[in-house]
C-alpha cells in the first residue's frame, strides 16, 4: 500500500465515522440481541465505513478477548435481517463455533490484515 491508497483509506475510514455519529442508531439498527448473562451481544446494522453497507458483528467473552468481530457483510438490509438471525442461531447453539473470521472491509481491518493478521479469533480468546 503506498502513501496515497494509505491516505484515501484514512479518509474514508473518518468520513463513514461521521456518517454513522450522524446517523440515529434506531435507523442504522437491523437486529440486535444482548444476553447480560453469557455476554453475547449479535448485532446487524447500516455501515459507512465498509465496502458492504450492512454488517453483523458479534461480541462474546470466548472469542477475540471480548472484543466485537465482524462476522458478515451484506449488500441490503433483507439479506442483511437473515444473516443476523443465522449468526443469532450460530451464536445461541449448544455448541460454539471453535472460531471466528472477522470479515471487516473498512480500513482498519484492511491494515491489520496487510500487516499479516489474519484476524482469525479462536474460541478461548486466542487470535492466529
Amino acid at each position: 500500500m503506498d502513501v496515497n491508497e494509505f491516505l484515501e483509506g484514512m479518509l474514508k475510514s473518518v468520513a463513514g465515522m461521521e456518517e454513522s455519529m450522524e446517523t440515529p442508531f434506531e435507523d442504522r439498527v437491523v437486529g440486535r440481541h444482548e444476553n447480560d448473562v453469557t455476554g453475547l451481544c449479535v448485532s446487524t446494522m447500516r455501515v459507512f465505513d465498509s465496502d458492504r453497507p450492512f454488517e453483523t458483528a458479534v461480541l462474546h467473552p470466548a472469542f477475540a478477548k471480548g472484543n466485537w468481530v465482524v462476522v458478515e457483510g451484506y449488500s441490503d438490509q433483507e439479506t442483511a435481517a437473515k444473516g443476523h438471525d443465522k449468526w443469532l442461531g450460530v451464536m445461541t447453539a449448544e455448541k460454539l463455533p471453535g472460531a471466528l473470521v472477522d470479515v471487516s472491509t473498512s480500513f482498519p481491518a484492511k491494515m491489520s490484515r496487510e500487516l499479516g493478521d489474519p484476524m482469525i479469533f479462536e474460541k478461548g480468546n486466542e487470535t492466529k
